[in-house]
């Protein structure tokens, strides 16, 4: 398999294809059974393109992304693909990771290495990837019962809960009040609000900078 005409095959067909399409998720599926045999040979970008496309798959079909998800980053040195990859390419990585609720010992190191990853990169972070990286570190918190929004996922005890809360407190809500009069996607928006909210920022002037 050419990893690099397959992820650009995949980036092609993703905005050509209709996501329901029978061939697309056809092909989709195909390429899942196959990553064991070419996941030890995928760089960082290569990385990031295969979880994206697998996280593109429908509700019924999760199960087989997850796994092909969890086939990839079991087989690649996780830490050191993360530390290589775009900030966009880590957004992409632990967005699909969270969309297919594959949060467990397998996919565990992946937000390890990007929360010392992205804690150094404050200053680079954008409403986009704040949008993202929240809403994905999120689902690795404590479900409550006011945010059942959040209580749909797969998770074991894997990553300190408590790590992830100060994640949010030292680097990611920072650099969302830092950035708050960027955001211009609604998306975006939505997305950092509610986990912002998942991880204790419950009061209205902690969240007043998004709202202006």
């Amino acid at each position: 398999v050419d990893i690099a005409l397959l992820c650009n095959a995949l980036i092609k067909l993703n905005v050509a294809a209709d996501s329901s399409a029978p061939l697309w998720l056809e092909f989709l599926h195909r390429v899942a059974e196959l990553t064991p045999r070419f996941a030890a040979r995928c760089g960082p970008q290569d990385l990031a393109h295969l979880t994206a496309a697998f996280a593109s798959l429908p509700k019924s079909s999760h199960d087989i992304g997850r796994q092909a998800c969890r086939d990839l980053l079991r087989s690649v040195r996780v830490q050191d693909h993360i530390t290589k990859v775009s900030l966009e390419g880590v957004c992409a990585i632990l967005g699909s990771c969270a969309r297919l609720r594959a949060l467990d010992g397998v996919t565990a190191p992946a937000f390890d290495a990007a929360m010392w990853r992205v804690s150094r990169s404050g200053f680079q972070l954008k409403p986009a990837h704040l949008g993202h990286l929240a809403l994905a570190f999120a689902r690795w918190l404590p479900v409550s019962q006011l945010h059942t929004d959040f209580g749909d996922h797969l998770q074991d005890e894997v990553l300190d809960g408590s790590k992830v809360a100060a994640f949010f407190t030292s680097t990611l809500r920072p650099a969302v009040l830092r950035v708050a009069s960027a955001f211009a996607d609604p998306k975006h928006l939505a997305f950092t609000v509610m986990a912002l909210v998942h991880a204790g920022c419950r009061t209205r002037e902690e969240v007043a900078p998004l709202e202006a």
